[in-house]
């Protein structure tokens, strides 16, 4: 089925029946022809005239992703084709439009645009590769194929530990432990530090800094675990971190003791003796006992006047982070106040 068209018009013609004795050219013997598409038998299923690729790249599971594509008429004849959305859809793929009647080819070619968008939380998408091949039966022609393809991943954190032991910490001080956060994924990981499900009343005392955040494709964060007791007793708690769009939580058991500085006078009350007006005053010894694993400074509030100086010093020096406390640097007894202050 092919349509033999005239290579030559009628004064050409004309020239060569004069000159007919002469030998005539292969072009003169062979008719240029142009085939018809419309009676050829259709192509074995696996045939493509030409097949592309559209990645849509890193998807997270359950997200939706869009990618458009044009298709263009670069033959003669106008095209028509209709996509099996039944198909497509199988493959967690929707096209529009899914249908094309007629579309001009030369000498005034048109264009149309398609757009696709992954629905990756069907059933039938899995993590990992996944890909799907778009049938494009024009009419009349050969069919072409697109080959759709993405990466389905899930985002996640990983702590470089998972048990932290604060041990001993003096009520007053704090206590900090840098761990590091990793994203081994090939997507960014919004993360953040979540409270227990369960009520814990020692959650308060363990602070992440930051506790939440944007981490890139195979980075790395420090955080900052700070202990800070506020009684003498034993602390715990499971800080849960959870990367957005990911159900599993990675536990940071945390805990640590708090211990209070102590001072024990013996005897714990004096009856001083009667002292007449000027004689001698009356003096009675007590003593002073330490009890824990730790020096300490003794003053007295009420007569120790460079207690009262410093004290005025605090009180206007700047930093102070929440309401009234103060990060400074541990003071070891007998030290002199800090330069900063």
């Amino acid at each position: 089925p092919y349509a033999v068209e005239p290579s030559l018009d009628e004064t050409q013609h004309t020239a060569l029946t004069k000159a007919s004795t002469r030998p005539r050219s292969s072009a003169a013997r062979h008719p240029r022809v142009s085939p018809l598409l419309e009676g050829l038998p259709s192509p074995p299923p696996d045939f493509f005239v030409a097949k592309y690729v559209l990645d849509f790249g890193n998807v997270v599971k359950g997200a939706n992703k869009k990618k458009a594509f044009k298709l263009k008429n670069a033959g003669w004849s106008a095209i028509s084709l209709q996509i099996d959305k039944n198909a497509l859809g199988l493959g967690g793929f929707r096209i529009e439009p899914d249908k094309v009647v007629k579309l001009p080819g030369l000498p005034g070619p048109e264009t149309i645009d398609f757009q696709l968008t992954f629905q990756s939380k069907h059933h039938k998408v899995k993590l990992g590769r996944h890909t799907h091949l778009l049938r494009l039966d024009i009419k009349p022609g050969p069919p072409i194929a697109v080959l759709l393809k993405a990466n389905i991943t899930v985002p996640d954190i990983i702590l470089s530990e998972t048990t932290l032991d604060f041990g001993d910490v003096l009520v007053g001080r704090s206590r900090t432990i840098t761990v590091i956060l990793t994203n081994p994924k090939e997507v960014v990981a919004q993360w953040a530090m979540r409270s227990p499900i369960e009520d814990n009343k020692d959650f308060g005392n363990f602070v992440c800094e930051p506790h939440e955040g944007s981490l890139a494709p195979g980075s790395h964060r420090a955080i900052e675990v700070t202990f800070t007791p506020v009684s003498e007793r034993s602390y715990g708690v499971a800080l849960q971190f959870r990367a957005e769009n990911n159900n599993r939580a990675i536990a940071l058991n945390v805990g640590g003791a708090g211990k209070e500085l102590k001072l024990q006078v013996m005897p714990e009350q004096l009856s001083m003796p009667p002292v007449m007006p000027h004689a001698e005053a009356a003096t009675m010894p007590f003593t002073l006992v330490n009890p824990t694993d730790y020096p300490i400074e003794v003053y007295s509030v009420e007569m120790d006047g460079q207690y009262a100086a410093e004290e005025a010093m605090l009180r206007e020096a700047e930093g102070y982070v929440t309401g009234d406390v103060l990060l400074l640097p541990p003071r070891e007894p007998g030290e002199p106040l800090w330069a900063t202050v």
